[in-house]
């Protein structure tokens, strides 16, 4: 298991802040990295090692220390929560603000001891890239609308419901237009569009192992 996908996606959004349900679940694939790190390490050394000294925090003390908050957060009591329901919840919390973290992840290939670290942490940054590419969809919709062009909409599936989000393939095929349209779009918040191919990309090489 190589965790440098871990630290593309550090590198790649840890400036940037995250809020609403997608902020919870980058916060649930950072927890899930500093599970690996403790894992591979015994005491958590490369991922937020000073959340605690002497063990492993648990995933309140984590969610305190990297929103960098001053009274305790009660989220769940487990050690490896759900990823879904927990990132929803932080979101109820108002738990998904911008945060403070600074963490170096070096290329590890130990065997991790913890399968399910693995799998929350390659669920959460999936459901971080799906919801990032949703959220743009949503803003891309009306941009595309009110320069006349109805894009073409496809399904896709994220946690057991169905969303709507611009085909732009199939947009663009139709609206030969569209293409510099998108490209404008794109270019008016760059970051954003960043983000989203910083967490799928991160995602992808999840898969890889």
């Amino acid at each position: 298991m190589k965790l440098t996908a871990i630290a593309t996606l550090a590198y790649g959004i840890s400036t940037a802040s995250a809020y609403a349900l997608y902020g919870g679940y980058e916060r649930m694939f950072y927890y899930y990295g500093y599970m690996i790190d403790a894992d591979v390490n015994g005491q958590p050394k490369k991922v937020a090692p000073s959340c605690k000294q002497t063990e492993k925090c648990t995933f309140n003390e984590f969610i305190k220390y990297i929103n960098d908050l001053s009274k305790p957060v009660s989220v769940t009591s487990d050690e490896l929560p759900e990823v879904h329901t927990t990132a929803q919840k932080l979101d109820t919390l108002q738990l998904t603000g911008a945060y403070k973290i600074s963490r170096y992840i070096k290329e590890v290939r130990d065997r991790v001891k913890r399968k399910e670290s693995i799998e929350f942490a390659r669920a959460s940054i999936e459901s971080v890239c799906f919801l990032r590419k949703f959220a743009r969809s949503e803003a891309l919709r009306p941009y595309l609308e009110g320069k006349k062009v109805t894009p073409v909409i496809k399904k896709e599936v994220f946690n057991g419901k169905y969303y709507d989000l611009v085909d732009e393939a199939a947009t663009i095929k139709k609206f030969s237009q569209a293409k510099k349209m998108i490209q404008d779009f794109d270019k008016a918040d760059p970051s954003h569009n960043d983000n989203i191919k910083a967490s799928c990309v991160a995602a992808a090489r999840l898969h890889g192992g």
